[in-house]
């Protein structure tokens, strides 16, 4: 049942997920507020050629230009801009429309690895100058100026700078809005990530847990998978634009971005080089070594900036991808846990077919390589994780029904070997256990107990005179007459032969004779041979707590109490106590046991 409950727990957790993540698909894909006032229209830009940016500001003539310079070139946003090739710095420059006033006006723009400053006329509004200083410009970077009441008509230019001329005059999602609207841009272009991390760390969670308690070969890739999902999470929270408003520092979150995409794929091709043997073992740890030594060219390039980072990740990037296809055909045909190896090979599959489309998109600038989209590279392996989750449950649900009817076959088992076949009593593997639970009552609660044994007068007479199934017949009918005077205090035992014992918890000395007395009289009365009287003999012990006694001594006590009784007449009930006034008398037992 805890199986069942815990596969519809995450049944119910990641349907919700996923219909949270639906929702963010929709809300995420939506244009801005309909008082949103897209930045589109007529643009002209101006090569500054190569310059030092933190010696140039701009003039009031600057402003300007746009319209009495010829220098200055229409374009728009979208266009391939043409620079001089030595040039670092371009000015864009558009007139704010005059059609929308707004009560908290703000300005609202993506850099793609750009300095930049902004100015309404020749007034500086925002120096983003910063991330050029150290001659580093790091990532995509959202921008949220706020701007004047009077800023309808006026002329709004932006100072652009960047390390590599093919982000020269990169300006993304200009517009002017509402300052909470454009704020929500923020939290739009995050909106895959905060379904994504949930459902990430939900699963790296189960699969710990799963790890920790099950030592088997299905738990054999869970590291590897959490260190994918975990690099998976890095790539994810450092592409977002909304941890800008946290730590804001391009530097920390460019390079986590970039680190983590450097070593996504390594942990499934550690994970490859544990399950395959051979040559493909060897193939897949050369793919291993040039993805690492990816990695260390790139840290060595941001070490000594060489300038091949854009080539290294690129490189890296389509590496990484194709060894990840050429993995899983490794897996599926020459994995060592076949079944297991088979049904990763195509998570494995998926997201190498995955990060090639993505790849794709951003060779023809289809999508940003930190858009939000790269991060569903690790839905494959989430997918993956649910499926394996529910084929364990299923599997081990099964096991338990397996062990549920084992363990019931086992109690059938021990219970046939507890009780004898013929009189249905317990048989003498039931005295250990019962009697450890009794002198466990009586020393540490006071509860006394007692011990009956019964013996048959003169069994072997009967047998030997009336044969064996007769004799049977008459064990069967004493049995019965002894479980007739017994409640739920009482375990009936039959020791040997036809030797009965009977413990007896919660009774003293007198009341366990008693209860023998009643015994002994009901079968001196019953008539079980037609010709013949059948009578038995008993002895009586009692535990004596506190005292030293012992298990042993408890029953040797019964057993000579009994040997007295049949020494001295039969059909009667001996005490222990009687055996005690004897031997201070006398000083010696009576030995042997009579027929």
């Amino acid at each position: 049942m805890a199986v069942i409950s815990l596969k519809k727990a995450m049944g119910k957790v990641f349907f919700a997920l996923l219909a949270a993540f639906s929702l963010c698909l929709v809300w995420g894909a939506g244009g801005s507020s309909v008082h949103a006032m897209s930045l589109d229209g007529q643009w002209k830009y101006y090569d500054r050629g190569e310059i030092d940016p933190l010696l140039t500001t701009m003039t009031s003539g600057n402003a300007n230009l746009m319209y009495d310079d010829n220098r200055w070139i229409e374009c728009s946003l979208e266009d391939d801009f043409e620079f001089s090739p030595q040039s670092n710095g371009v000015i864009l420059s558009t007139r704010l429309p005059k059609i929308l006033r707004l009560n908290s006006p703000a300005l609202f723009f993506v850099t793609r690895n750009e300095a930049v400053r902004v100015y309404l006329d020749s007034e500086l509004l925002y120096d983003g100058q910063d991330f050029w200083r150290n001659r580093h410009v790091y990532g995509n970077r959202w921008h949220l100026v706020d701007l004047p009441d009077n800023y309808m008509g006026r002329q709004l230019t932006f100072q652009l700078y960047a390390e590599n001329q093919k982000d020269l005059g990169r300006l993304m999602h200009v517009s002017v809005d509402e300052g909470m609207v454009q704020m929500q841009q923020i939290f739009k272009h995050d909106s895959f990530v905060y379904v994504l991390l949930p459902l990430s760390l939900i699963t790296i969670v189960i699969l710990l847990q799963h790890y920790w308690v099950n030592d088997s070969h299905s738990c054999v890739g869970h590291p590897f998978i959490i260190a994918f999902i975990l690099l998976c999470t890095v790539q994810a929270v450092a592409g977002m634009w909304s941890v800008l408003l946290v730590i804001d520092s391009m530097f920390f979150w460019y390079n986590a971005f970039m680190l983590s995409t450097l070593l996504l794929t390594v942990p499934l091709q550690l994970l490859a080089c544990n399950l395959l043997e051979g040559r493909a073992c060897s193939f897949v740890r050369g793919i291993l070594v040039v993805s690492l030594l990816f990695f260390v060219l790139a840290c060595a390039d941001e070490a000594a900036e060489i300038g091949l980072a854009e080539a290294v990740r690129v490189g890296s990037y389509w590496w990484s991808n194709l060894g990840l296809v050429v993995i899983s055909i490794f897996l599926y045909w020459q994995g060592r846990q076949e079944a297991y190896c088979r049904s990763l090979s195509w998570p494995i599959m998926a997201t190498a077919l995955a990060g090639i489309a993505i790849g794709v998109a951003w060779q023809y600038g289809m999508v940003d390589y930190q858009n939000g989209f790269s991060n569903l590279l690790v839905l494959p392996m989430l997918v993956y994780v649910i499926w394996l989750m529910r084929h364990m449950m299923v599997e081990e649900k099964r096991l338990s029904v397996e062990n549920q009817l084992l363990e019931q076959e086992v109690r059938v088992e021990k219970h046939k070997a507890q009780v004898d076949p013929l009189t249905k009593s317990f048989t003498r593997a039931k005295l250990d256990e019962t009697m450890e639970n009794s002198v466990e009552a009586a020393e540490a609660g006071g509860v006394p107990f007692s011990l009956l044994m019964f013996d048959l007068d003169k069994f072997k007479s009967i047998n030997d005179t009336y044969g064996h199934a007769m004799g049977d017949m008459v064990l069967v009918s004493f049995a019965n007459i002894i479980r007739h005077n017994l409640d739920a205090r009482h375990t009936f035992i039959r020791y040997g032969g036809e030797e009965f014992m009977v413990l007896c918890s919660q009774y003293g000395l007198e009341e366990a004779w008693q209860l023998a007395e009643q015994i002994r009289m009901d079968l001196e009365e019953a008539v079980i041979l037609k010709d013949r009287q059948v009578t038995c003999s008993a002895g009586i012990s009692c535990w004596h707590t506190g005292a030293g006694d012992s298990v042993q001594e408890l029953q040797k006590r019964a057993d000579d109490a009994l040997y007295y009784a049949k020494n001295n007449g039969r059909n009667r009930c001996v005490l222990e106590t009687k055996l005690l006034e004897l031997k201070s008398l006398k000083g010696n037992l009576p030995e042997g046991k009579p027929s």
